[in-house]
């Protein structure tokens, strides 16, 4: 699994910081200090001048909605996305 984010800013509203590419209609998982898990769909991305993006990149701080919502998220838990599925049966390779 690839990290795509950091929270910054924790509560219903989570603040992340993204690290790799997050695009709207990724799957993603929410792992937070206790290493509880909870994997979510990225239905929005909003900047911090409330504005809708496509795609977030390195360096954004943004705001996400997702399906379910992200719940009790802390400061500093870690957004990483899930492993698409052709990667997972085998048909995709990193380099």
């Amino acid at each position: 699994m690839e990290p795509v984010a950091v929270i910054r800013d924790g509560g219903a509203r989570p603040l992340v910081e993204i690290r790799n590419r997050l695009e709207i209609g990724e799957k993603i998982e929410y792992m937070g200090r206790a290493l509880s898990l909870q994997e979510v769909v990225v239905e929005a991305i909003i900047n911090e001048k409330e504005e809708p993006l496509a795609a977030a990149n390195p360096g954004n701080r943004v705001f996400l909605r997702t399906r379910p919502d992200l719940r009790n998220c802390e400061a500093h838990g870690i957004l990483r996305r899930l492993r698409r599925e052709q990667d997972e049966a085998g048909g995709g390779s990193r380099s």
